[in-house]
């Protein structure tokens, strides 16, 4: 289902059948009940209309689909590479290029159902009233993708989707162990291994198949990865805990292995420190020397400290939340890891530019202010990294003194 979403045919699939079900209907109405009509379509001129129709709208959709790819390659440019799948799954482009499809296609169809076919005056009537609906959707489409797609491919929209598409990923079940029990790191030892099958990422966590399974035959489930993992067919990604554990690992070893969804790329749906590493790359690229652009890196700076302070507040109610799956214990994503993995690129790359360093100074300094004491122990070691990595690259003492003054704001 996740792939079908974020598929770019799907839309325009499905928009041309509907339009062929409208040409079906026109027909089967048109055929059936000879009705007097107020106003006659002779089919002369329902062809000639269609065919103008037609010709616009193969134009209009050839445009929609390379300014979404142009976007796209601006968007991996300025940003990182693995944003441009965002563009491509844009739902307003979606819309767009179905809609223009399914004028096409309407025209098409409707122009070789006249030509093959006797509609009657009804069905001419109803073929032109359908065209008159699907010419307002495109029009209606058409205006909102105008006013869209000068925004698509800049960098700042990229920034917005990323951030928002991060936010959308801190829900309490992916901020804390996904309505299960906490796993403490220590591998069970009379738990039988459960490795997966294929090579790749974890992308989604199914913690109530997982305790289905396990009521069905009262074992415990120990998960050791998270969304964002690499499993490999050596590694276990869980382990079967309980009297009847090696007959459960034996007999139902490939049903768990399944709750525990794998691609070959990582996705955005659970994993929040994709949607960070994306925003990390992003500030990365732009001080690189090629690029030369802190202002880039400041701004995603402001952005992470908006969506740590959002992970913090979702943490503190998911830890007091109830637990659905009891007989479960799934890895929870520690805030080491998000602070290494969001201000690490940047500590690193941008210690010789004094501007970023005090910015990184002073946002990890509001992290340690927040109510999370482990956010604020992995800030202040982050801090400090970020100060050996600027005394290196630094130059002047009064450039050191600035990053220490932002530090103990």
């Amino acid at each position: 289902m996740r792939r079908l979403r974020d598929s770019l045919w799907i839309g325009p699939a499905a928009a041309a059948l509907f339009a062929i079900a409208i040409c079906i209907a026109a027909y089967v109405i048109g055929t059936r009940w000879d009705a007097e009509v107020i106003v006659s379509i002779t089919e002369n001129t329902l062809v000639t209309v269609l065919a103008l129709f037609a010709s616009s709208m193969l134009t209009v959709a050839t445009f929609s689909l390379s300014a979404i790819t142009g976007s796209a390659a601006s968007v991996a440019s300025s940003t990182t590479p693995r944003a441009a799948v965002h563009v491509i799954t844009d739902a307003r482009g979606r819309w767009a290029l179905a809609s223009f499809v399914a004028a096409f296609v309407y025209s098409i169809v409707g122009i070789l159902s006249l030509v093959a076919l006797q509609f009657g005056e009804l069905g001419r009537l109803l073929l032109f009233v359908g065209l008159i609906v699907i010419v307002v959707l495109v029009l209606v489409a058409f205006i909102a993708w105008v006013d869209h797609v000068l925004k698509l491919g800049r960098q700042q929209h990229a920034l917005d989707r990323l951030l928002r598409n991060a936010l959308a990923t801190i829900t309490p079940d992916v901020a804390y162990a996904f309505g299960a029990l906490a796993w403490d790191g220590v591998t069970p030892q009379d738990g039988v291994p459960v490795a997966h099958a294929d090579v790749g990422r974890v992308v989604t966590i199914d913690t109530a198949a997982l305790q289905r399974i396990a009521d069905e035959h009262g074992v415990e489930v120990v998960v050791t990865v998270r969304p964002g993992d690499t499993v490999e067919p050596t590694t276990p990604v869980l382990y079967v805990v309980g009297e009847d554990r090696q007959r459960v690992a034996d007999t139902c070893g490939d049903e768990l292995a399944c709750a525990i969804a794998t691609d070959r790329q990582r996705t955005q749906d659970q994993d929040v420190r994709f949607n960070i590493t994306l925003l990390a790359e992003t500030a990365d690229r732009a001080l690189s020397p090629g690029v030369n652009d802190p202002g880039t890196a400041i701004v995603v700076l402001d952005l992470l400290l908006e969506l740590f302070v959002e992970w913090a507040r979702v943490r503190r109610e998911a830890v007091g939340a109830a637990v659905r799956a009891r007989r479960v214990r799934v890895p929870v994503l520690t805030a080491e890891e998000l602070v290494r993995d969001a201000f690490g690129p940047i500590a690193r790359d941008g210690a010789a530019v004094v501007e970023v360093g005090v910015r990184l100074q002073k946002v990890l300094a509001a992290l340690r202010r927040l109510p999370d004491h482990e956010l604020a122990e992995a800030a202040t070691a982050m801090s400090r990294i970020a100060l050996e990595f600027a005394d290196r690259a630094l130059v002047l003492p009064a450039q050191r003194a600035m990053l220490d003054t932002a530090r103990s704001m």
